[in-house]
């Protein structure tokens, strides 16, 4: 397994991406990989996979995750890796869909390290990247209050599936959901 050219090949990808992907870019994918790295579980799985689960944005946000799936299971055998690694590396990616149930444990941390990077001290920041990445990609605009709205509803549904997300990151997901019904409360809504 040749690790380090994946590594190279996928920065290279996301270094070429349009600047209106401001939210899911090479940021985005550190960060995730930062997160799988310090589990120190299946490095040798998750960390490709985090390198790859978002490579399908320069060609569609919708459906991107197959499109990464598609990459990987063309892309990875020309550096080594067995065809047991690649399923289990596109199962992960797999899991990051929205309102997808992972299939397999390694995809429940996976889906779990793609939400904490905006799950962080820097919750409010990313959630701008993010406005702004829908703003310049889908024409999709949205006011202060309509955008908290959206957050809190997105906080409220959302599930953690490994035992790491539930320790560590459902405490953010209340304080950060605490906090929008705070700001939502200071303007009567």
């Amino acid at each position: 397994m040749q690790l380090h050219a994946l590594i190279t090949a996928c920065q290279q990808i996301l270094n070429k991406q349009r600047s209106s992907l401001c939210y899911h870019n090479l940021a985005h994918t550190k960060g995730v990989v930062a997160a799988v790295g310090a589990l120190d579980i299946a490095a040798e799985i998750l960390v490709p996979a985090a390198y790859i689960h978002d490579l399908g944005y320069e060609q569609s946000a919708q459906g991107h995750e197959a499109i990464a799936i598609a990459w990987a299971e063309k892309q990875l055998p020309k550096w080594e890796f067995k065809q047991k690694q690649i399923q289990e590396i596109c199962l992960a990616i797999e899991a990051t869909q929205l309102g997808q149930q992972p299939k397999t444990n390694l995809g429940a941390y996976l889906k779990d390290a793609d939400i904490s990077y905006s799950l962080s001290s820097h919750f409010w920041s990313r959630g701008d990247l993010l406005r702004t990445e829908w703003q310049l990609e889908n024409q999709r605009q949205y006011s202060h209050t309509a955008w908290l709205q959206l957050q809190y509803h997105f906080l409220e549904q959302l599930l953690f599936f490994s035992p790491w997300g539930q320790l560590y990151l459902e405490p953010l997901r209340r304080y950060y959901l605490q906090q929008i019904a705070e700001r939502l409360q200071k303007m009567n809504i």
